[in-house]
């Protein structure tokens, strides 16, 4: 019964292979060359969108506004001419762009400002880290052996990725979250 199956399976196997040379047969140098054109285009189209994604962004979220706001000016071109009613539209979504702006960018600003200045300078830490170690040392053994190393790394990443940050605001929010992310790896390393 198994010397049935193999040879059912090596016919089957012989035919799926003539299918495949009698199909390669059948391509044309002209197609090929087509397919390879095809596919350079592709990847030219690809490479040449990563690498001006940019000056891409601004038409990107240009017709992604345009594409929300014709439902609005649609109903709009049945009050007013439509000219009008686009105008109406896009100085309406402007204006509701810039209160968004004028009301969340100086609180979150302000924020990170005084995120700023509230984080634990480099003595700080290796404070906290002496006084947790201090008390981590009544613990049984085993337990010092897996706690104290992961928060000293924690503590010494977060110093120093804090410690690298040039002061700018964008510089420690990056900071903050690589030292998150790295914290977090940490933890997930035991």
């Amino acid at each position: 019964m198994a010397a049935e199956d193999r040879s059912a399976q090596k016919r089957r196997a012989a035919a799926e292979w003539a299918e495949l040379r009698d199909r390669l047969r059948t391509v044309t140098p002209r197609g090929l060359g087509r397919t390879a054109l095809a596919a350079a285009v592709v990847g030219g189209t690809i490479w040449l969108g990563l690498a001006t994604w940019p000056s891409l962004l601004p038409f990107v979220v240009g017709g992604l506004i345009a594409y929300q706001l014709l439902p609005v000016v649609d109903a709009l071109d049945r009050l007013m001419p439509r000219f009008l009613a686009a105008l109406v539209s896009v100085l309406a979504t402007v204006a509701a762009i810039l209160a968004v702006l004028i009301l969340v960018i100086p609180p979150l600003a302000g924020a990170f400002v005084r995120l700023a200045s509230d984080l634990p300078t480099s003595s700080d830490i290796d404070q906290a880290i002496a006084n947790l170690q201090a008390r981590l040392g009544s613990l049984p053994d085993g337990s010092q052996a897996v706690i104290v190393p992961v928060v000293t790394a924690i503590a010494t990443t977060a110093r120093d990725t804090f410690a690298g940050a040039a002061g700018s605001v964008d510089d420690i929010v990056r900071a903050g979250v690589g030292a998150l992310l790295n914290a977090v790896g940490a933890l997930l390393g035991l």
